[in-house]
């Protein structure tokens, strides 16, 4: 949850010189870690401990973290088979972890395939649509990318507006996409321009390719707030 997965083994190391014996929950945890920290071997080791010398049968959240380690180091048919392994029908987590793993690893054909079950699962998913609608982006394949739009619009799949936030001094901050109504938006908007340019110059250069071709036909600066 925190990131903080290399220190995440490593008590698990230590619970394991103790009388504490690991359950379920546990190695839903541990296998979690070594998706987070990108621990290949560990997690197979965990994986295949947790069920020789735990008798731990694994779980859906357990398949889950496996596949999320597979596809984000990028072996998405190992991660894919191991979908395939699994006892009961897949849940809609196991998809959605394989189809961040395409996006990320560009892989158009099985992020089409994982954004299918997720549909199936969950047709009013909005953010299976813009990860699908992302991978066709970034292949530069736009009729596609308007193909998913218009079946979001024809289904009435809204996509939330992306919001964060930051607290600073004791006062919490939101930012929301499009959203010029912070009191302090000028001083924002010029921190932002500099950092842009900061950025540039130190020869940083800004991956546009998922972005839709509305907002390609925008002016470049508009994206310096999203970067």
């Amino acid at each position: 949850m925190h990131g903080l997965g290399a220190e995440a083994l490593k008590m698990f190391e230590s619970m394991q010189e103790t009388d504490i014996t690991p359950n379920q929950l546990t190695f839903v945890a541990v296998l979690s870690a070594c998706s987070n920290t990108g621990s290949l071997d560990q997690g197979h080791y965990y994986f295949t401990t947790m069920q020789e010398a735990y008798g731990i049968e694994p779980c859906m959240e357990h398949y889950t973290c496996m596949v999320s380690l597979l596809g984000r180091l990028g072996h998405l048919d190992r991660a894919l088979k191991m979908i395939d392994e699994i006892p009961n029908e897949p849940s809609v987590m196991v998809w959605r972890a394989l189809l961040g793993a395409c996006v990320a690893h560009k892989n158009i054909e099985l992020g089409r395939f994982a954004a299918e079950h997720v549909l199936e699962m969950e047709p009013q998913d909005e953010s299976t649509y813009v990860l699908l609608s992302n991978i066709y982006a970034t292949a530069k394949n736009w009729d596609n990318v308007a193909f998913v739009r218009k079946s979001m619009r024809k289904k009435r799949v809204k996509k939330e507006p992306g919001l964060s936030w930051i607290e600073n001094q004791g006062m919490v901050h939101y930012f929301a996409v499009g959203d010029d109504s912070h009191p302090d938006n000028k001083l924002i908007r010029g921190m932002l321009e500099w950092l842009n340019f900061r950025s540039r110059t130190l020869g940083y250069a800004p991956n546009h390719d998922a972005v839709c071709l509305m907002w390609k036909r925008m002016k470049r600066h508009v994206f310096c707030g999203y970067q």
